[in-house]
């Protein structure tokens, strides 16, 4: 595969920032972008990107600004991948996973677009800040790390053994990709994700416990639902996207813990109508007012699944035979 390259100078002034985003969104993930000073007309922005494989690496070369990845974006993501960002020139801050951390030259640290960041680009001396940027689909290591999403926010400095090789190698890559033919990219591709694996398979990932995450987006997404239960719309993508993270991940998290996101909203919705008929202050209300006020959008279907639950009808449970 060839080179691609997008240049902000072939573009007016006024339209050089949406120029860029535009074609950072499509070389990486849907994000937002931001001038760090409106003092400057127009932005500055050069992005070269070549496939090695399965993955991509591109030189990301700008102005100072801020990139930001939020719910939104998530949500409207079409494919899941790890961003792996190598500070090449100037230096970053980069905020993921509930951390703050400085980049300077060589440092690697890895985010999960599943998950939301915000990205800080500083240059040195009025010069432009350039990042390598891998895209590597999460697909990619699933099936090599039980849970990928232990990877955001790992973070490995230039100055370590297994950080400096890792640097090293990329750059080396990305330097003398001109000379690389598609079948050896294809090769190299597969060794950086070796690379990445070595590197980061060892503290980083030790540093962040599994369960913790699984856990924390669990109690968020169960916190969500039960305030949002008596939304007839509540939906798995909107869960998905109140945790920051997206539906395929919220569904696996589910599927281990409590079987799907939809099922779990069904059996909430239930125990709360369940309460209300067996209670007394709410006999004044029809059973069809109590089904709606719990999200059911009509009596029969909430009458369904009522009795396929306590196998009699919702009327036969509030008013029992002696």
């Amino acid at each position: 595969m060839g080179e691609r390259i997008f240049d902000t100078s072939v573009v007016p002034a006024q339209a050089q920032l949406e120029y860029w985003a535009d074609h950072v969104c499509k070389a990486f993930t849907n994000l937002q972008i931001r001038k760090a000073s409106h003092d400057i007309e127009g932005f500055t922005g050069k992005l070269a990107q070549r496939d090695f494989g399965p993955i991509s690496i591109a030189s990301a070369l700008a102005q100072e600004s801020e990139v930001q990845l939020t719910r939104r974006e998530i949500s409207e993501a079409t494919e899941e991948v790890l961003l792996l960002h190598l500070q090449y020139k100037g230096r970053s801050t980069l905020y993921h996973n509930g951390a703050d951390t400085i980049l300077s030259a060589g440092d690697i640290e890895i985010c999960d677009c599943t998950q939301p960041y915000r990205l800080n680009l500083f240059s040195n001396h009025r010069a432009l800040h350039e990042m390598l940027v891998v895209r590597i689909p999460l697909a990619l290591l699933s099936s090599r790390i039980p849970n990928v999403h232990v990877l955001a926010g790992a973070f490995v400095s230039a100055k370590s053994d297994l950080g400096n090789l890792l640097s090293r190698f990329i750059v080396n890559v990305w330097e003398g990709r001109h000379g690389i033919k598609d079948e050896a990219a294809m090769q190299l591709g597969k060794q950086i994700v070796d690379l990445v694996m070595l590197a980061f398979n060892n503290d980083a990932i030790k540093e962040i416990p599994e369960s913790s995450i699984r856990t924390g987006h669990l109690i968020r997404m169960k916190r969500f639902i039960d305030a949002h239960l008596s939304d007839a719309s509540l939906a798995p993508a909107t869960v998905a996207a109140a945790a920051c993270i997206s539906p395929r991940y919220a569904h696996q998290l589910f599927a281990t813990e409590e079987g799907t996101i939809s099922g779990y909203i069904m059996a909430c919705r239930l125990l709360r109508c369940e309460e209300m008929l067996a209670a007394p202050q709410y006999s004044n209300l029809t059973i069809s007012e109590i089904a709606h006020m719990w999200g059911f959008k009509d009596a029969s279907h909430f009458g369904h699944v009522f009795r396929r639950k306590h196998g009699m009808s919702p009327s036969a449970f509030r008013n029992p035979r002696p």
